[in-house]
């Protein structure tokens, strides 16, 4: 996953399973959980004291797919982070390192298993106002995905 964001960019690699939670149906809908752990860097950009940043943390992303081989999907989630510096520059800083990161992204599965996915996600980190400042940072991020070992689809 990567993109741009508020005065830097990020990349992401990232791990995802299925949790158990068992799932709900809604009609033609159901709601999965997957469990993502993801360790990014963001190259910050701005006019004076810019610090590139590590960043991991883990995620419970709630999916709502079809219930057949439809290939739209829709996700949320609220994660825990740790990042490397809170300067990020001159427009960003953050007081503590550790960030909750909130995501809302929609995609497409693809391919025979439905094992390809290409998505676009609106992600955000900051402190959730445990310490001032909290300027928080915004990253538009598109997501490209394999499910290895791909089930067949229910």
């Amino acid at each position: 996953m990567g993109g741009p964001g508020e005065n830097a960019a990020m990349v992401e690699v990232g791990w995802f399973r299925e949790f158990g939670f068992p799932g709900w149906s809604f009609g033609d809908w159901k709601l999965r959980g997957n469990l993502s752990l993801d360790a990014g860097y963001w190259h910050a950009y701005g006019r004076e004291s810019s610090h590139d940043t590590k960043e991991v943390g883990v995620t419970p992303v709630f999916r709502l797919e079809p219930t057949g081989t439809g290939p739209l999907y829709l996700e949320g989630g609220v994660g825990v982070h740790l990042i490397s510096h809170t300067l990020i520059n001159a427009e960003r800083r953050f007081s503590t390192s550790l960030q909750f990161g909130d995501l809302l992204g929609f995609g497409l599965r693809l391919g025979e298993h439905l094992q390809y996915e290409v998505g676009l996600r609106i992600v955000h980190f900051s402190n959730a106002g445990i310490k001032e400042p909290n300027s928080g940072i915004n990253f538009v991020a598109l997501q490209l995905a394999y499910r290895f070992a791909p089930k067949a689809v229910p």
